[in-house]
């Protein structure tokens, strides 16, 4: 884990997990449930394991998950002030992922109104979010999402241990997981070979997503173990 975060009050402790990136990665909550992308998660849970430990009488609660961009951004700039070019060198660097949607803990991490030039939030004049700019989980959601990851990374490790070993590439609009792989040669994977396809990524309806996340049920309706 590149980095954790703990703040501490009378009852409970706030962990943060950020992982650096040299490009613009972001959190995308289908891939996580898919088991195609569970870095996040899986770091936040041991994180949380970790503060359980260090801190037995107090309650653990998920602040948020991020990617931070270490590469130095650069931004388009005429006849913007030194203040307003700083503020678009801050949007660049700002973390990607998800925060908790308690008001108070996404306050903890900025205080700024509006939209955070520090975390992927914006606030309306009453002090809510504005879920159109805002990438927010409850601590449920959060908590239900740890337990399916943790879930996932078991079937998928029993499913390697019992000789699971097919290609299995997935294609997710224009983008597939063989573009930027080096192993095509090993693998042998084409599109134009008789019975290769790729795994499509399926979209689900958040209430669906969330339920199936819930129930422990993967992207084939299958009832893991």
């Amino acid at each position: 884990i590149d980095r954790i975060d703990m703040c501490e009050d009378a009852d409970n402790v706030y962990v943060r997990i950020i992982d650096y990136k040299t490009g613009k990665k972001d959190f995308n909550l289908t891939k996580t449930y898919y088991g195609i992308d569970i870095q996040l998660m899986v770091y936040m849970e041991a994180a949380m394991r970790l503060a359980a430990k260090m801190r037995p009488d107090k309650t653990i609660v998920p602040a948020g998950v991020f990617y931070y961009n270490i590469s130095d951004p650069i931004v388009s700039a005429s006849n913007d002030t030194e203040e307003e070019i700083e503020d678009k060198i801050k949007e660049e660097l700002r973390l990607k992922g998800m925060v908790n949607s308690d008001k108070d803990i996404a306050v903890r991490m900025d205080s700024t109104e509006g939209t955070s030039l520090s975390i992927p939030v914006s606030r309306k004049a009453d002090g809510s979010f504005d879920s159109r700019r805002s990438r927010i989980m409850s601590t449920e959601q959060f908590t239900m999402l740890g337990k399916y990851v943790d879930i996932k990374a078991v079937d998928t490790a029993g499913r390697i241990l019992d000789g699971s070993i097919e290609r299995n590439p997935y294609r997710d609009g224009q983008f597939s997981s063989c573009d930027r792989c080096p192993y095509n040669a090993v693998c042998g994977f084409s599109a134009d070979i008789s019975g290769c396809d790729y795994r499509r990524i399926k979209k689900f309806d958040d209430e669906v997503l969330w339920n199936n996340i819930r129930e422990g049920v993967d992207e084939n309706g299958k009832k893991m173990d």
